[in-house]
């Protein structure tokens, strides 16, 4: 096992961890299992600060973590850190929800493109303005802040989304070249027409 794990891309081992940990835990919730709520309660009381100031959230993140991922030194590596915020955001959306929030290829741009769709008028404002406010973050500190808040928003709808995806897409925003290319994307999916209305303006139109 070990071996065919060094022959993948970090990206899909990170991928792989997080996916597999959310499906897991989702699981556990709806067969009412007291480790899966205490796990989900441990990861969604840990974003309030660093993995390496948090022992008590240690064990979540790093229990089958996979070792090439580990950072080189004695703090917490980029791998590492996106895979913690990635799980305490999935348990941020899951709490009060029966149905699992972690949706395979459903990306944080499109869920967001989705919330935009199903919210009140007066939410919308308050939508665009965070997700600006995430594209615009300069700090983890921010970019964790704005992101709580729409991924609360996401939970109220029970919206979805791809949390392997989302750690990711954490990791590429620490270095310039890949976040210009993350940001791009989420914008490009959040403002993205939905085929629904694509389907009814060529039915206006061919009428």
């Amino acid at each position: 096992m070990a071996d065919m794990n060094k022959s993948q891309p970090r990206s899909s081992l990170l991928y792989r961890f997080v996916a597999s940990k959310a499906q897991s835990l989702a699981g556990g919730l709806a067969n009412e299992t007291s480790e899966a709520r205490a796990s989900l309660a441990v990861l969604r009381r840990s974003l309030s600060a660093p993995l390496a100031e948090q022992p008590q959230v240690w064990s979540e993140v790093f229990n089958s973590f996979p070792a090439e991922l580990e950072g080189p030194r004695d703090e917490p590596g980029v791998y590492e850190t996106a895979a913690h915020l990635a799980l305490a955001f999935f348990a941020l959306h899951q709490q009060s929800r029966s149905e699992s929030m972690h949706k395979a290829n459903e990306g944080f741009g499109t869920a967001i493109c989705r919330l935009h769709q199903v919210a009140g008028e007066n939410q919308k404002k308050g939508i665009e303005r965070r997700f600006n406010a995430v594209l615009t973050a300069q700090t983890t500190d921010e970019l964790v802040h704005h992101l709580r808040g729409l991924i609360q928003m996401l939970r109220s709808y029970s919206i979805p989304m791809d949390y392997g995806q989302l750690a990711n897409d954490l990791v590429a925003l620490t270095y310039s070249d890949s976040a210009r290319r993350v940001r791009l994307r989420w914008a490009r999916d959040m403002n993205r027409v939905p085929q629904s209305e694509i389907d009814d303006h060529d039915r206006a139109v061919e009428n």
